[in-house]
């Protein structure tokens, strides 16, 4: 006999006049673990009432066959009579019922410790559902927060990557900068050497302006001490000499003015590119500490990605570790739910 009880299939067949419990098949498998569990104590709970009453409906049969007999010995004592010796001499149908009875309470006893055991499987089984759920929300948190870890290293990573770059781009700016200073400094050393080239030449020029010039006076004193030892006879002579000598030394001092002049503003070429080439080795000065500084930024740099990127790679070795981990307790918790 096939039965249908809260959604659970059972069939039943004939033990000694009485039915059992011979196979029990669930008629819908696709249930969740709260619904199988609810389903079983519902089915439990129908075998003892079962058993109960089976128990329950022998002890009235007994009872009824009793109240039978003490009618029957009331009111056919010869019927009894009859009756009794073949009973006693033979048993009949209360010694059969006596040991369907027992078989029943048998039967009861063995089907309530296998309902304890199940009962017992089931909160075991409970018990480990509940404590993968646990560890399963514990490491879907550790894989969360796993995730938000990489997610936040990958935005420091590409924040430090951009001040890498940009660090990298100051750098090679300031390396340019440093390079276009270097060659004006360059050009400036070749000009202030062109300059003092210059400064020396000039220089020579007016000391030649200055023996002319010494020349010149030597000559005006000779030609002025001959002019008062030969007398006014050589007056004219000597005012052509004078007038050449005169034109000589105006000839001579222009030279020597615009030799000042020269010198003058060679002073201050040479002043000017002096301040200028002070300025500029400042710069390169300045150019060479930012150079180093930028140098020592980017090896600070590299030192951290490379930090960073150990930090990311156990990061990811945690992560596939946990979701192997995951997987794992998934797999377990999938079988443990199918059994």
């Amino acid at each position: 006999m096939v039965t249908y009880i809260y959604g659970e299939k059972f069939s039943f067949g004939p033990v000694g006049g009485r039915t059992q419990s011979a196979r029990v098949e669930r008629k819908f498998p696709g249930e969740s673990g709260a619904g199988k569990t609810e389903n079983t104590k519902k089915v439990l709970s129908y075998f003892a009432n079962v058993g109960a009453s089976e128990k329950k409906e022998g002890e009235s049969k007994q009872d009824q066959l009793a109240n039978l007999m003490k009618t029957l010995n009331a009111t056919h004592p010869h019927f009894i009579r009859c009756i009794v010796p073949n009973e006693f001499k033979k048993p009949g149908n209360y010694t059969a019922a006596e040991k369907t009875t027992k078989h029943l309470q048998h039967q009861y006893g063995e089907l309530s410790a296998k309902l304890d055991e199940v009962n017992r499987t089931l909160s075991d089984y409970d018990a480990t559902k509940k404590k993968l759920a646990c560890e399963n929300a514990d490491l879907l948190r550790q894989l969360e927060e796993a995730e938000s870890q990489v997610s936040q290293l990958s935005r420091v990573k590409l924040s430090l990557t951009n001040q890498l770059d940009d660090t990298r781009k100051l750098s090679e700016e300031e390396g340019r900068a440093r390079a276009t200073l270097l060659g004006k400094f360059r050009n400036l050393e070749h000009d202030i050497q062109t300059l003092r080239q210059q400064l020396d030449e000039e220089n020579d020029a007016k000391a030649d302006v200055l023996r002319m010039l010494s020349k010149a006076n030597a000559e005006a004193l000779m030609w002025h001490s001959k002019y008062e030892s030969e007398g006014v006879a050589r007056v004219e002579e000597i005012e052509a000499a004078r007038m050449k000598l005169a034109a000589r030394l105006e000839e001579a001092e222009m030279q020597i003015e615009s030799l000042n002049v020269k010198n003058l503003h060679l002073e201050k070429t040479k002043l000017r590119a002096a301040a200028e080439l002070d300025d500029l080795q400042v710069a390169a000065e300045r150019a060479q500490t930012l150079a180093n500084s930028a140098d020592k930024k980017q090896k600070n740099f590299d030192k951290i990605i490379s930090e960073w990127k150990l930090k990311v790679e156990d990061l990811g070795a945690e992560f596939d570790a946990s979701q192997k981990e995951c997987r794992n307790y998934a797999t377990e918790h999938f079988r443990l739910s199918c059994l």
